[in-house]
């Protein structure tokens, strides 16, 4: 029997009960629930346990793209590491997948025809503290994002889109993927910088590169509205772009 907590200790990754795993602080493998110390969240999970299921299909229905992440129907995008995780629990021919078409793209785990977990997104950030901004200033990257979301987002503390960009630039000069996405929003969007399209997508397909599945579906979405021509021009420069990253926000 795997020692579940030891091992994703060891692995460096956020234990949150025995039974429910952060995975690159974006989605929780839920199995049933998480704690219910964590009020908003433990409601999340209790709700989406209790989706219809949609589309329901099994791993061989997953294609492994490059080491980063699965791909599956409907575009799905499932990061390598959950798949994993997964695998080292429940054996590939008994393990299945239900879709569920909420807003957040919750995914039904079943062992055989019982549900055994779901992968949910994680949504909560930590507390703005003295702590957090300590860790952000000293270089940590993951502590950069979670400042960037607080300045963009205003939780705890007034909104500040150029603060946040700051901030975002700051994890994503260490590759930090989620930062690069955070990145292109910003560029797209303008805020906090110019709006750019080419350097939003320059930044989201730097996310990509470095294993943010998130951004796999925000370059589909952004494609599906862009016109085509506009869309050929934009390959056809970032296809010829050799700029590294700190040329490209220059």
């Amino acid at each position: 029997m795997i020692n579940w907590k030891l091992s994703f200790q060891l692995e460096g990754r956020t234990l949150i009960t025995d039974k429910s795993i952060l995975i690159d602080d974006c989605y929780v493998f839920a199995d049933p629930l998480p704690p219910e110390g964590n009020k908003s969240q433990y409601r999340k999970a209790k709700a989406y346990w209790q989706l219809v299921p949609g589309r329901t299909f099994g791993f061989d229905e997953l294609s492994l793209q490059g080491d980063d992440y699965y791909t599956g129907p409907n575009e799905l995008a499932l990061n390598n590491k959950y798949i994993t995780f997964l695998l080292q629990r429940f054996p590939a021919n008994r393990l299945y997948f239900a879709m569920t078409g909420n807003r957040e793209e919750t995914v039904l785990v079943y062992r055989d025809d019982k549900q055994v977990g779901l992968l949910m997104p994680y949504l909560a950030l930590p507390p703005h503290t003295p702590a957090l901004v300590e860790k952000a200033e000293s270089g940590d990257a993951q502590a950069q994002y979670y400042l960037g979301k607080h300045y963009r987002s205003g939780v705890d503390i007034e909104g500040d889109p150029f603060l946040a960009v700051k901030w975002f630039i700051s994890g994503a000069e260490q590759n930090h993927p989620r930062s690069l996405m955070e990145l292109g929003l910003a560029h797209l969007h303008g805020s906090g910088v110019e709006p750019d399209l080419l350097r939003g997508m320059f930044f989201i397909e730097e996310a990509i590169k470095h294993g943010c599945v998130e951004a796999i579906k925000l370059r589909t979405d952004i494609i599906a509205e862009l016109p085509p021509e506009l869309y050929k021009e934009v390959a056809a420069r970032l296809a010829g772009t050799h700029k590294t990253f700190t040329d490209a926000d220059a």
